[in-house]
């Protein structure tokens, strides 16, 4: 047989799933969990031509009609009497087969108590999607034929945690996790104890409590005789502490109190407070079990590693009180006055640029601007209280992976900058009147050269016209992404940009070409926000731009603006599931529908380069299983394609389902909502929606 006809007859006898044929399907994002009853929604390419959907689970098997299909999105409804879990799905199409499984555990990241390492003892922390569908979730190690399963602390959908034995021997191992039904693989662990002897070296410092003395040449000695002998703990026993001027705190030292009710360090007012009262261009850092006065202020901390120097890491602050309030002081004169106010527009309590930070269990007030912005990777903020008296403002991000529970922020702004993976969690926000009123905001989503001109592909490498226009420093995380044309839908992450040229970490699965149209920025991707209670804000919480794969669950919104998703810069993939609009009329601000509350997805314009895309901005949006009391809504506008509304519910409202017709929409897909005491359940009526029963 002739080489040519050998693979001819080969490609023949081949099953359809091994072609590479033209339009075979591939998937990009599957919206999971989803339950019984529920539909699924698959985000890809090749959907426009299926012709069977079989779905296994346990020992159960069936095929399932297409419920609504385009080239780019699929959906089909899972058996209502199965069981919730893990379902095998098999999609044959005309030009070839996917198979895919719905509802397995999905890890994002980890992290652990030393950032990526955990020690023996401490803990480590799994956030990403599925992670506890049905009976227990599990965690163990794995490492040389053996395990070592961990004793769970917290387990739900989207986070684990669980403690690391004290007696785990060092070294690298393997992260699996399971689900209830499958396990999978969440990363590389690394176990050791870190060695901190400077810990074990306390230094007292030479200076009377309660007095009217200046006690800062003390603690000045104190620092110093801690630089010298490589660190050590500075103890402040109980009482007040006078101080002026600021400090540099050398690497491996603590300084450490009686409590925060008990140890206080208090600076004298002055017109010209120091830039920073404590300073640090290194980390490895403690402060802990004091509280921190002062009236005048510009910085109360500031970790920042000196321009070419190596990141800061290691900083850690527990049990910190402060009260920074500069405008309080009686007597001040008119021009006094002003200039504080002008000063505090660049104010912080606490401003660390570093690696592996945790601040725990802090109590912080002051007068308006930031209170802990923590910019940096494996970032922990837990169960601390600010209060920001004229506005205040306190984000994370910066960098990858964070986790920020358990806090009670008010009069506070809270969000994310210029970061990935965040599990924002089990915090109330309320009482922010200042600003635009945001309670929950992400931004930062720039960061890059925007729309690409002229782009062409060659594997994992984009060539386009015109300077990178890179304005982040390298861990600052980026994705590129296919906006329009061939290929629309797909992203990848970024791993270096260069003149004119971006290289990305893998090949893009569908082919693009000519008609493809690029967009490269900040990777604004993988936030959970769950469990968390805003009320009187402006929004409660919104996804400003650069929304990839994030998700909204189980919140509550009350007479504050509600979720939304705006695609300032492409919202893909954001899924708002079981969250709660109690009151949907709030205080009226300059935030954007300032007054009242709704779910709400936006797909406006997208303009960079002097360039504006007038296509999709918001695609692949699930809202599932909502409750929207009291003159709440859900709102569609701009540019969107393939939105699932499932099982919501919206009473007492003038208004239900609100559409748009003034820019183009496709794929959305209303099933099984429900409205009562709902003057008008669709406004406009002729949006174009299709509504399946459930």
């Amino acid at each position: 047989m002739k080489p040519a006809l050998t693979i001819l007859v080969a490609l023949l006898l081949s099953p359809l799933d091994a072609l590479p044929a033209a339009g075979r399907p591939v998937l990009y994002w599957s919206a999971e969990p989803v339950m019984p009853g529920e539909a699924a929604m698959l985000q890809g390419s090749g959907f426009d031509t299926v012709t069977r959907i079989e779905l296994k689970s346990d020992d159960k098997s069936t095929a399932v009609p297409v419920l609504d299909a385009n080239e780019r999105s699929l959906r089909f409804v899972l058996p209502k009497d199965w069981s919730a879990g893990a379902v095998d799905c098999r999609i044959e199409t005309e030009s070839g087969v996917l198979e895919h499984t719905l509802n397995a555990p999905q890890p994002w990241w980890l992290q652990a108590d030393e950032g990526q390492s955990a020690s023996p003892g401490g803990w480590v922390r799994v956030c990403g999607r599925c992670l506890l569908m049905t009976g227990e979730a599990r965690l163990e190690l794995r490492r040389a034929g053996q395990t070592l399963p961990l004793k769970m602390r917290e387990a739900g959908m989207w986070s684990l945690e669980a403690e690391v034995p004290a007696m785990t021997a060092a070294g690298d191992y393997e992260l699996w996790t399971h689900n209830g039904c499958q396990w999978a693989a969440a990363g590389k662990l690394n176990v050791q104890s870190i060695p901190r002897p400077w810990m074990q070296r306390e230094i007292a410092i030479d200076a009377r409590a309660d007095d009217e003395e200046d006690d800062s040449d003390a603690l000045r000695k104190a620092l110093d005789e801690a630089a010298a002998q490589g660190g050590g703990v500075i103890r402040f026993p109980r009482g007040r502490f006078r101080l002026t001027g600021g400090f540099v705190l050398p690497p491996n030292v603590a300084l450490r109190g009686e409590g925060m009710a008990l140890t206080h360090l208090l600076w004298a007012d002055t017109e010209t407070p120091p830039e920073a009262f404590f300073s640090s261009s290194t980390g490895r850092l403690a402060i802990a079990d004091l509280s921190l006065y002062a009236s005048n202020y510009r910085c109360g901390l500031r970790v920042r590693a000196d321009k070419g120097a190596p990141a800061a890491e290691d900083v850690r602050l527990r049990r910190v009180g402060a009260r920074f309030t500069a405008l309080s002081v009686k007597g001040l004169t008119g021009e006094a006055l002003e200039a504080r106010k002008a000063a505090l527009a660049s104010a912080a309590v606490f401003e660390i640029f570093a690696n592996n930070v945790q601040i725990t269990d802090c109590d912080l007030a002051w007068t308006k601007n930031i209170g802990f912005s923590a910019q940096g990777s494996d970032l922990v903020c837990r169960g601390n209280r600010a209060q920001g008296a004229e506005s205040g403002w306190c984000p994370v991000g910066g960098g990858r992976r964070a986790i920020v529970e358990r806090n009670d922020f008010n009069g506070v702004t809270t969000g994310i900058t210029r970061g990935a993976e965040v599990f924002f969690a089990h915090n109330k926000v309320a009482h922010v009147y200042h600003g635009f009123r945001e309670g929950f905001t992400t931004d930062g989503a720039f960061g890059g050269p925007g729309l690409l001109l002229v782009a062409k592909v060659d594997g994992r490498e984009i060539a386009y016209a015109g300077a990178t226009h890179r304005t982040e420093p390298p861990h600052i995380p980026a994705v590129v992404r296919v906006i329009d044309g061939a290929g629309a839908g797909q992203w990848r992450t970024v791993d270096s940009f260069e003149a004119g040229k971006i290289v990305m970490d893998r090949p893009f699965d569908v082919p693009v070409d000519d008609t493809s149209q690029f967009y490269a920025a900040n990777a604004m991707m993988r936030h959970i926000l769950f469990d968390n209670q805003w009320s009187d804000t402006g929004i409660a919480a919104q996804l400003y731009g650069g929304a990839l794969d994030c998700v909204m669950a189980g919140n509550q919104s009350a007479r504050s603006g509600g979720f939304r998703a705006w695609g300032n810069e492409t919202a893909w993939y954001v899924q708002m599931l079981g969250n709660q609009i109690t009151e949907g009329l709030g205080t009226i601000g300059p935030e954007a529908n300032a007054g009242s509350s709704m779910l709400h997805v936006v797909g406006p314009y997208l303009v960079r380069n002097n360039i504006r895309f007038t296509g999709t901005t918001a695609r692949g949006i699930v809202m599932r299983r909502n409750v929207l009391h009291n003159n709440a809504a859900i709102t569609l506008r701009g540019a969107i394609h393939d939105v699932l509304l499932e099982n919501n519910l919206i009473k007492h409202s003038p208004q239900g389902i609100i559409g748009d017709l003034w820019q183009r929409q496709s794929g959305v897909l209303l099933r099984g909502n429900t409205l009562e005491d709902v003057t008008t359940g669709h406004v406009p009526a002729d949006a174009g929606y299709r509504t399946v029963d459930p």
